[in-house]
């Protein structure tokens, strides 16, 4: 929470129950300019220590994952096709990319892949070494989709 609204949290206690929301934000608004920097200190501290509680309280994030073969190779690419195409919209620069993937010899898209394999062995260790200290990254639910039924 903001030092605000901590004042306004403080505040709305002892306020009147009927008293409309304007006026209950003026009154707020009022004594905040009036109390001065030492007088919103005490809130300031107060939401700089709730902020690094609630820091402390989140897990930390995991390793994030590698690159595949494709995606570095994009990264390789994606300038050149910008500069040579500066009205391309992201869609345009990845059908290009796709295009030009496909035309890459075997032994081009080989050398990707071992980039992509030695990434994934640096990504194995982190991950390794996260859970040992960590444990089991927490997973994000997978959104799922509405369906209109019919009858």
């Amino acid at each position: 929470a903001s030092a605000y609204a901590l004042l306004v949290k403080e505040m709305s206690k002892t306020m009147e129950k009927g008293l409309p929301i304007s006026e209950r934000a003026k009154i707020v608004s009022e004594k905040w300019a009036a109390i001065g920097d030492k007088g919103k200190k005490k809130y300031e501290d107060e939401a700089a220590s709730l902020k690094k509680a609630y820091d402390d309280a989140q897990p930390p994030a995991p390793p994030k994952r590698p690159l595949s073969g494709f995606m570095i190779f994009g990264g390789d690419k994606r300038a050149g096709i910008m500069k040579a195409n500066p009205d391309f919209v992201v869609a345009d620069i990845g059908k290009k990319l796709g295009e030009m993937w496909k035309a890459v010899s075997e032994a081009d898209k080989t050398a990707y892949s071992k980039k992509a394999a030695e990434a994934r062995k640096v990504y194995d260790k982190a991950l390794a070494a996260f859970i040992k200290e960590h444990g089991e990254p927490v997973k994000k639910e997978k959104k799922t989709k509405k369906v209109k039924v019919t009858v």
